[in-house]
């Protein structure tokens, strides 16, 4: 009897939710009053998850930076942090369970109440998962069973290794031009890039960088953007971790801080915290047996499924280039981008996904310092076999030029399917002998192939072996019958 015992991590639920938040914003008395609203962007984050019986408690924030024209004419803004906290139902959610989430703003709207006041509503969706670690006990032979007749499979299952987090900080003064002071934060980027891993001694080093795009304005009103890369390193714990093994690594925001320091330092100070989650696995190739009969004995057969998280990684992408004119465009300083998934339709085994890319351009005109933005949206299409949703869309590489009125566009959208997708496996867990003997009687059959039989479960029912069935019948290629096919069975 040959028995092997792995753990996988099993994927028990997973969903989201959609909610919105809303609060009115007071124009501080040292701002001048809203002329009309430019365009406003926010990021948002959770800093807070907890896990009860039948409930999943996430708390967050939402910090929303409203750029708006003034009375005295000047481009100016204004940055306001909304809390939400959510109650998400599941059945499935007790404390203990492993939990993965990511949020997105799906819509972001600022209203003019009146000169001195703004309502800002948000439309958020949160996505979760919950996992559990479950040790299998596999019997890969039942050799202590006499006469048996197996169907088995080899399954590359991913075993695994182990699971942490830690707390990732990255806190950095940016560095700006120094014969200018910086006024007012108008938009903050942040984006995880450059992810990779190296294990050594029970421990995976987790290495990434911090990619931020800060669009601020100066104290004499004109338009700058600061950018930096800085690096993110995180050291997570594993025990029996080996460099051979598979290891994914997840970085959520858990919160920002931006703001200009004094004006002698001439830079910008960010800080932001992760939360870094690695699952080291490695893929072993395993032997199921799938189903079972003997031929002597009537036998009582325990089955097994359980689903299994699996990670699909996928190298598709979408690649959109455009051109687009934007009369009397001086400066280019900034572009946003948002891909959607709106339809999709199949044909055979091939899906269609038509899509939506929504970009806002941060621009200003010639002889006008103040900041205009333009949103377009440009469709895409995309063919796969693998599901795509907007939460498997990614921005990989956005790069953007201006050349006298006409914008360049070369944008990447990755197609993320890292995330824990679950795989049905099956298999015989349990065999126990019953005391009544299979008759012994010899007998000839003749068997007309039905549709959905198998030469497996034509022996099955008759009790012999599937090789007895192919010599009998002197079948070059068993996995090939047709209905109607005659079949001879020696018993």
């Amino acid at each position: 009897m040959a028995i092997k015992q792995i753990d996988i991590l099993q994927k028990i639920s997973s969903g989201n939710k959609n909610f919105e938040i809303k609060g009115d914003i007071i124009v501080p008395d040292i701002k001048p009053d809203i002329v009309s609203i430019t365009t406003s962007n926010a990021n948002t984050y959770i800093y807070k998850e907890e896990i009860s019986n039948g409930k999943i408690r996430i708390d967050g924030n939402i910090d929303a930076y409203i750029i708006y024209l003034s009375n005295n004419g000047e481009t100016r803004s204004i940055q306001t942090t909304l809390d939400f906290m959510e109650t998400i139902i599941d059945e499935k959610a007790v404390e203990g369970k492993g939990l993965l989430t990511k949020i997105r703003i799906d819509l972001l709207e600022a209203k003019i109440l009146n000169e001195r006041k703004i309502s800002l509503e948000a439309r958020l969706c949160v996505e979760y998962q919950l996992t559990e670690k479950v040790n299998l006990e596999i019997n890969t032979d039942f050799e202590e069973f006499a006469k048996l007749q197996k169907l088995t499979e080899k399954v590359k299952l991913p075993v695994l290794i182990g699971e942490g987090k830690v707390k990732a900080s990255v806190k950095e003064d940016i560095k700006i031009d120094p014969e200018e002071d910086a006024g007012e934060i108008l938009k903050v980027d942040l984006k995880v890039v450059n992810s990779e891993t190296k294990i050594s001694y029970n421990k995976v080093l987790a290495k990434a960088e911090a990619k931020i795009e800060i669009l601020y304005s100066t104290e004499n009103g004109k338009i700058r953007k600061a950018e930096a890369n800085l690096p993110i390193m995180s050291f997570i714990d594993i025990e029996k971790v080996e460099e051979t093994n598979e290891c994914r690594v997840n970085y959520s925001t858990r919160n920002m801080l931006v703001k200009i320091n004094s004006g002698e330092m001439h830079s910008i100070n960010f800080q932001t915290d992760f939360e870094v989650y690695c699952v080291a696995m490695q893929k072993e190739e395993i032997l199921l047996v799938k189903d079972v009969y003997s031929l002597e004995k009537e036998l009582e057969v325990e089955k097994r499924c359980i689903e299994i998280a699996l990670e699909e990684a996928s190298n598709e992408s979408i690649k959109i280039e455009e051109q687009i004119s934007i009369e009397n465009i001086e400066n280019l300083y900034s572009l946003r981008a948002r891909p959607t998934i709106i339809n999709n339709s199949l044909t055979g085994e091939i899906q269609s996904y038509e899509g939506e890319l929504e970009i806002e351009i941060y621009f200003s005109e010639h002889n006008n310092s103040n900041i205009s933005v333009k949103q377009i949206k440009l469709p895409f299409m995309k063919k796969s076999i693998n599901n795509i949703t907007t939460e498997n869309l990614k921005i990989e590489n956005c790069k953007y030029s201006l050349k006298g009125e006409e914008v360049s566009l070369e944008i990447e959208i990755g197609i993320d399917n890292s995330n824990l997708i679950n795989k049905e496996i099956s298999y015989i867990s349990k065999l126990q002998e019953k005391e009544e003997n299979c008759k012994s009687d010899y007998n000839m059959f003749l068997y007309f192939v039905k549709s959905g039989d198998t030469i497996w479960n034509i022996a099955k029912k008759f009790k012999v072996s599937m090789q007895d069935v192919i010599d009998m019948n002197n079948l070059e290629n068993p996995d090939k019958i047709n209905v109607g096919d005659k079949l001879y069975i020696m018993k």
